[in-house]
């Protein structure tokens, strides 16, 4: 089992087209079963997507996918490329003024349901503020599982802080099967009493930590968008793959930071090799 999630800001980075080839190019060489975006973006002008382009698709509530969307033409060259992955995706607020922007999630095991709802009390589009959870209920090594993929707001929000958001976050999860909860949460994993502490401490395992080989650790070099008026300590740990039950992880990997695979966001990726094994999803249940 392989897991890869990124906040790739799409359709937002300088040279978007050789990033979007250089990524699915990264894609196919690793080849992760499952796949969760944050950031993903379509211009709201654009046309609506054509029926025929749309493999691999499973609708996630009644928005209009558009013919320039990050996570359809990504789809498409990743099955140009031999590797098809079905996939969804959900809008949450407007970016930049002239982007919808959302979560995506790619899975190689059929998607059995796929759905997302509001993390935060606003659900206005044109509030910059506004978060959504994505789920799928698909499988991990054979066995059912459900993937969310999350990208959290600010601990100190004072209209949503983090703990209300992430609260809304685990009301989706389905306590009957093993739940992997991936995406950028905003908080730095070296900064005690805010976001990852509540996180952990409400029984999350990171499983960067449950890895027993590692490679690198910042997911972001610096100040990036989001991140410019707060003090940060620099490079930072903020983006997760957190698991609700024990789970073998046998490698987990900082990519696409110009070492482990070129750079194609302002955050690099994360990816870990693993297993879920029955036995301790039985003794997590028991």
């Amino acid at each position: 089992m392989k897991l890869l999630t990124l906040n790739c800001h799409s359709l937002v980075e300088p040279d978007y087209e050789a990033k979007l080839a250089a990524f699915a190019a990264e894609v196919l060489r690793r080849k992760p079963d499952v796949i969760a975006l944050q950031e993903v973006n379509q211009t709201r002008s654009a046309p609506p997507a054509p029926p025929e382009g749309r493999a691999g698709y499973s609708p996630c509530g009644e928005a209009v996918l558009r013919a320039d969307n990050h996570a359809l033409r990504l789809s498409a060259l990743l099955r140009a490329g031999g590797w098809p992955m079905e996939w969804t995706w959900s809008p949450a607020k407007i970016g930049y003024d002239i982007y919808e922007e959302g979560l995506a999630l790619f899975s190689r095991a059929p998607i059995q349901s796929a759905r997302a709802w509001y993390t935060t009390r606003d659900h206005a589009m044109e509030n910059w503020r506004v978060r959504k959870a994505l789920s799928i209920c698909t499988a991990a090594d054979g066995i059912p599982a459900q993937f969310l993929c999350v990208h959290m707001g600010w601990w100190e929000d004072e209209q949503d802080p983090f703990p209300a958001q992430w609260r809304r976050v685990e009301a989706g999860a389905d306590p009957a099967l093993p739940c992997f909860i991936l995406g950028d949460l905003n908080s730095p994993a070296g900064e005690r009493g805010t976001g990852y502490d509540y996180v952990t401490g409400r029984g999350w395992l990171d499983t960067y930590r449950l890895a027993r080989s590692r490679s690198g650790g910042a997911t972001v070099p610096g100040a990036i968008d989001g991140w410019r008026e707060r003090p940060g300590p620099g490079a930072m740990r903020i983006d997760y793959i957190l698991c609700s039950r024990p789970v073998e992880v046998a490698c987990s990997q900082v990519l696409l930071d110009g070492t482990n695979g070129p750079v194609v966001s302002d955050h690099f990726g994360v990816m870990i090799t693993g297993r879920l094994e029955e036995h301790l999803c039985a003794q997590a249940e028991s």
